[in-house]
């Protein structure tokens, strides 16, 4: 069958390359390309992220000669497609647009004869986007008095769950570094994003200070648990635990048969996870100058 290769067209091309991820997975019934988190996240979370804070890639300059950085338009320019005859796209290369220079690959198995096409590709048109550098490729709730487990379609406070997020994984960022509330707005606009599934922990004095999201693939009844997270000053007291034991609750009422989770803290293991060699190992490849 013909494929042809094309540039990303937003409109269209998201949920069609959405769907390559929801289908690849039911070939293989487990991870084969990204889950559709990941995807949900890079181009609503990560990219309206960076385009806020308008920096650098890890102190590399992507578009030294521009005063800002149109984050959106410069990541979907840099997408390739590959589609067969019946419209059906059977492979994709793109950023996640947090590395220098990295590059991922979705793929139907059919299509393996792509690669070295798709990699002609990525050096072409990834690569020199930071001067070439390199490409990578349930049971009963026991929460501490005076905390309440809630979900965002119950209480909608942007600002105080971007707060968490970032006191949460380390508790280094300062106030000028918090997820700011424009950028959960957009996430929200993903079409796997459900505010019953947007979960978190209220502290006494009304902070969010643990939460977790979760996405749900109806179609091969699997969800994924991303983020998780505890804000430091409130880790030890259980909350993390209360939040997953909810969220398997409220994963199996979509029909959801598995979860994923992308750690390996041992913490999880008691959850019941497994440790699983299913998922991406990333393709990388180093340049020499002379």
């Amino acid at each position: 069958m013909t494929v042809r290769q094309r540039s990303y067209v937003p409109e269209k091309d998201y949920m069609k390359i959405r769907d390559l991820l929801v289908d690849s997975y039911s070939l293989y019934n487990g991870p084969f390309n990204w889950l559709i988190d990941r995807w949900n996240f890079c181009r609503f979370q990560v990219i309206p992220t960076h385009n806020h804070y308008n920096v650098q890639y890890f102190g590399v300059p992507t578009r030294p000669k521009h005063y800002f950085r149109d984050e959106l338009y410069f990541w979907e320019k840099t997408i390739g497609i590959w589609e067969n005859e019946d419209g059906r796209i059977v492979a994709a290369a793109h950023s996640e647009n947090e590395e220098p220079g990295e590059a991922w690959i979705q793929i139907h198995p059919d299509y393996f004869h792509l690669y070295g096409e798709i990699i002609d590709y990525i050096e072409e048109n990834l690569a020199d986007r930071v001067g070439g550098i390199k490409i990578n490729e349930t049971r009963k709730m026991k929460l501490p008095e005076g905390y309440t487990l809630m979900s965002v379609e119950e209480e909608d406070n942007p600002y105080k769950r971007g707060k968490a997020k970032m006191l949460s994984f380390g508790g280094q960022y300062p106030l000028s570094k918090w997820l700011p509330p424009s950028v959960l707005r957009e996430m929200q606009k993903a079409p796997d994003y459900r505010k019953d599934l947007d979960l978190f922990i209220k502290a006494p004095n009304g902070d969010y200070v643990s939460f977790c999201t979760i996405w749900v693939d109806q179609k091969n009844e699997y969800a994924v648990f991303e983020p998780v997270g505890t804000h430091v000053e409130h880790q030890g007291m259980g909350l993390a635990s209360e939040l997953l034991k909810e969220g398997l609750n409220r994963m199996r009422r979509y029909g959801a048969r598995c979860t994923y989770m992308q750690s390996n803290v041992p913490f999880y293991k008691k959850f019941g996870f497994i440790e699983t060699g299913k998922y991406i190992v990333p393709w990388i490849k180093y340049f020499r100058y002379e």
